[in-house]
């Protein structure tokens, strides 16, 4: 949960604040820590961003990471694309491969 709290939601809320930018042509502002992103972002892409919230069940918590991967992946084709960056599919998939491997992991795995 610290990870997707501290360190993985931090970047996912930066690319959506820069996809906010992107469509305002930089003349707003998401607000400090993202509190004004519902009125910028599509409905739909403000309910994926709340979707990566979640109780602090393992079950529940695995969702919410498929969650970010998934706006994470769409929003940074997307914003990388209008920005003239290419997006590491190669990368992605080895990071989703990861992240599957690390879900399957027995309770008392000791490493990866």
């Amino acid at each position: 949960m610290d990870m997707l709290d501290f360190h993985l939601r931090p970047l996912l809320r930066q690319l959506l604040e820069w996809k906010i930018g992107m469509e305002n042509n930089f003349a707003v502002s998401a607000g400090k820590c993202g509190k004004y992103m519902n009125r910028y972002l599509p409905e739909e892409i403000y309910a994926g961003y709340l979707r990566t919230y979640s109780p602090a069940q393992v079950h529940d918590l695995w969702q919410a990471v498929w969650e970010m991967c998934r706006l994470f992946e769409n929003t940074a084709q997307e914003v990388g694309k209008r920005l003239g960056f290419v997006y590491d599919e190669r990368e992605a998939e080895n990071s989703r491969q990861y992240l599957k491997r690390v879900q399957q992991l027995p309770r008392d795995a000791a490493e990866v």
